[in-house]
């Protein structure tokens, strides 16, 4: 095999940029250095020639292989292989010592973990700050880790973790990790603060916390896969702030990353967050054709909630295109999955969508159960507009069957929780006319399924005073 041929199976030149600076991951570097211990004469020198630059002032490092391979084309003598035998073998040295480090690390994470959760929250966050013995990578990547998972689950949690991990991220010493890679940290903690944010439904905040999550992506090492997922959590607080155009700005961006980095799990993560957002646009044929397309990407051992979240969607979509019996058809698989892998947060959105099937299904009296549990569950959870939401989709039930208390007792609930969160004035409006109405007897389906569909369109966005529109027919 040639040089050049064998350039395509080198290090990236951005890993090796990385390596050489001292800001790759543990990851990185031990790709780096499994390839120079396999014998790449041409990569040795190359990198051996970089480090020298670094060391000596003499600038940025050179492109890993273009330099030899320039030098020998032109007939010029160059360095050989044996001359940086010493930098090399100090370079393995340096890296074995730095994994010894994080190895030590991970094995005291738990411990650290443990003592941390016998502790009151303000407790926690005092040690994190002030006790040296947490200030450690292996910990902060452990509760941003937890906080990923918890997500759905339990936000609540999942957002004092991401807050904690961030206190600690601050705090951690620079000149031992490195201030790009730290830069990458921060910014995972950033991001994933914002993520638990929009989760609860705090959408200001969460873009606040996104926007400052990308700042320090700009400080940090460039890593296309750690850019690409941060891109990605913004890309789905746009969607659900119905910034549509911004989500597919975002998440085009976030596929040219996945595509550089070589990850197909990230790739598949891509696809599956696009067909989301056609979702959104109501574009039920190219959201199946996105998720048939990302799901033979998707590792399901790094993430098998995206199967979760594949499969809930899909069924999603059947109902938003009426399709009641073929989605009643999927319910019991469905069903499964969140079992197995749901969280709290996905059981309450499963039985949503499982009273919708039956409401669409004209089954009132189950659409009625499901609705109602599902709506005590957001009020424990403090999700106001899915309160909302949810209670609407309970009063167009109870409306059907003729049960105006019960629509006007869900009305005078329903505005107090809403207004204790978030929302713009046209919105309140929205909710004080078919409270009226509901006082009055008067709260119709036809009104009740616009107030629903005005307050699902306003999540995010300032749109004009509500109007009702005269029914069809």
């Amino acid at each position: 095999m040639s040089a050049e041929e064998a350039f395509e199976e080198h290090p990236s030149r951005e890993v090796v940029a990385r390596f050489v600076r001292g800001e790759a991951s543990p990851e990185e570097g031990r790709e780096v250095v499994r390839h120079l211990l396999a014998g790449c004469s041409d990569c040795r020198l190359a990198v051996g020639a970089d480090w020298d630059r670094a060391a000596t002032g003499g600038g940025r490092p050179l492109a890993p292989n273009v330099l030899p391979f320039a030098a020998r084309r032109a007939g010029a003598p160059g360095p050989r292989p044996e001359d940086y035998e010493p930098v090399f073998e100090r370079v393995v040295r340096n890296l074995a010592s730095r994994e010894r480090e994080f190895s030590a690390e991970r094995r005291l994470a738990p411990a650290l973990r443990g003592r941390l959760e016998a502790m009151t929250a303000a407790e926690r966050r005092r040690a994190i700050v002030e006790d040296p013995e947490f200030r450690r990578w292996a910990l902060i990547e452990s509760l941003l880790e937890d906080s990923r998972e918890q997500g759905v689950a339990d936000a609540g949690r999942a957002l004092e973790l991401a807050e904690l991990a961030l206190a600690g991220v601050e705090r951690l010493d620079a000149e031992r990790y490195s201030a790009a890679a730290l830069a990458d940290l921060a910014a995972r903690a950033w991001a994933q603060r914002g993520n638990a944010l929009r989760i609860v439904g705090r959408l200001t905040e969460a873009r606040d916390s996104l926007a400052e999550a990308i700042r320090h992506l700009a400080r940090g090492s460039g890593d296309s896969a750690e850019r690409c997922r941060v891109l990605m959590m913004a890309a789905t607080l746009s969607a659900t702030q119905k910034r549509y155009d911004e989500a597919d700005l975002l998440l085009e961006r976030s596929m040219r990353l996945a595509r550089r980095s070589g990850d197909r799990h990230l790739q598949g993560s891509v696809l599956v967050r696009k067909a989301r957002v056609a979702q959104r646009r109501e574009d039920v044929e190219g959201a199946l054709e996105l998720l048939a397309r990302g799901l033979p990407l998707i590792d399901l051992d790094r993430d098998p909630r995206l199967l979760l979240v594949a499969q809930h969607n899909s069924l999603q979509l059947l109902v938003e295109s009426g399709q009641f019996r073929e989605a009643l058809d999927r319910v019991e698989e469905t069903r499964t999955l969140h079992s197995l892998l749901g969280g709290r947060l996905d059981l309450l959105r499963f039985r949503w969508l499982e009273g919708r099937i039956y409401a669409g299904l004209g089954w009132l009296r189950h659409a009625a159960t499901h609705f109602e549990d599902v709506r005590r569950g957001f009020i424990a959870e403090g999700m106001a507009y899915d309160v909302a939401l949810v209670s609407l989709a309970l009063a167009e039930v109870y409306a059907q069957e003729g049960r105006h208390r019960e629509v006007r007792e869900l009305a005078e609930q329903m505005l107090p929780i809403f207004r204790s969160r978030e929302a713009h004035q046209e919105a309140l409006a929205a909710l004080l006319a078919f409270q009226e109405a509901a006082r009055d007897e008067a709260a119709s389906v036809h009104l009740i399924r616009q107030v629903a569909d005005y307050l699902r369109r306003s999540r995010g966005n300032e749109l004009p005073p509500f109007r009702l529109a005269p029914a069809a027919g």
